[in-house]
C-alpha cells in the first residue's frame, strides 16, 4: 500500500520494486514507531466521520430521496424479445439486438 493514494492500482516496473526493496531491507521498526502506527490506526478507525474506501460512502435521507427520484424518472423502454420494462441505458446494451430471449 502507498501513502500516497495517486499510485493506488498502478503497476511498478521491475526496477521500481527493486529499488523499494533494497531501500527497504534491514530497517526495523522500534516499539515507540509502532505504537505510534496503532495509535493513529485506532484513532482513524474510532473517528465516527471515517469511512473505510471499501466501505462505501453513507448518505442521508434527503440524498437518498434525491438519487431515488432522478433514477426513477429515467426515461425506460420495453424489450421486444423478453417484454423487461428497463432504463434505456440497460436497454442499450443487453437487449434489443443483443437480448439473449431473441429466436434467430
Amino acid at each position: 500500500m502507498h501513502l500516497n493514494s495517486s499510485k493506488d492500482g498502478k503497476k511498478q516496473s521491475d526496477h521500481q520494486k527493486r529499488t523499494v526493496r533494497e531501500m527497504m531491507t534491514g530497517k526495523e521498526r522500534n516499539n515507540e514507531t509502532i505504537e505510534k502506527q496503532k495509535k493513529s490506526f485506532r484513532d482513524r478507525m474510532n473517528n465516527p466521520n471515517y469511512t473505510h474506501p471499501s466501505k462505501g460512502k453513507k448518505f442521508n435521507e434527503d440524498r437518498l430521496n434525491k438519487m431515488s427520484i432522478q433514477t426513477s424518472s429515467r426515461p425506460k423502454k420495453q424489450c421486444p424479445n423478453c417484454f423487461i420494462i428497463m432504463d434505456e441505458r440497460n436497454y442499450a446494451r443487453y437487449h434489443g439486438i443483443k437480448c439473449k430471449s431473441m429466436k434467430i
